[in-house]
């Protein structure tokens, strides 16, 4: 199985640029809504081993955020579809994740959740930083 984005909440425009952009690399693009909040990343993404994987019910909020997560990716793919993003080529998500070991086993609810915290605590540590020694002055 191949490279997959799955994209959370990105609407029908944004995940049809994307998934034109990334079509020539080979990238499968999978949207998903509200009710794959309870379903594990590693079943999301296909891999074998959560194919018998049940979904659990989310009890959890239901985020708003986009998110986009990247699936079984080679340096390549992932060099590339930065990228794009970069240079303007397809639409901005602001949250983003690479499937790993260890967050194969979490929810998509739980994943977002830790996605949006450490944005927020990036933002804030961002703005807690003068931008040039001369703001400081």
């Amino acid at each position: 199985m191949g490279a997959k984005l799955l994209l959370y909440h990105c609407g029908e425009e944004k995940t049809k640029k994307i998934q034109t952009a990334v079509s020539v690399m080979g990238i499968a693009v999978e949207s998903l809504d509200e009710g794959a909040l309870g379903q594990k990343l590693g079943k999301l993404a296909g891999l074998e081993e959560f194919s018998e994987e049940q979904p659990s019910d989310w009890t959890g909020e239901v985020p708003e955020t986009e998110v986009l997560i990247m699936c079984r990716f080679s340096k390549i793919q992932f060099e590339l579809l930065m990228n794009l993003f970069k240079r303007g080529k397809i639409p901005r998500v602001v949250l983003k994740a690479m499937l790993t070991d260890t967050n194969q086993n979490w929810m998509l609810g739980k994943l977002i959740g830790e996605l949006e915290e450490e944005h927020a605590y990036m933002h804030r540590k961002r703005k807690a930083v003068p931008k040039s020694l001369h703001d400081e002055e």
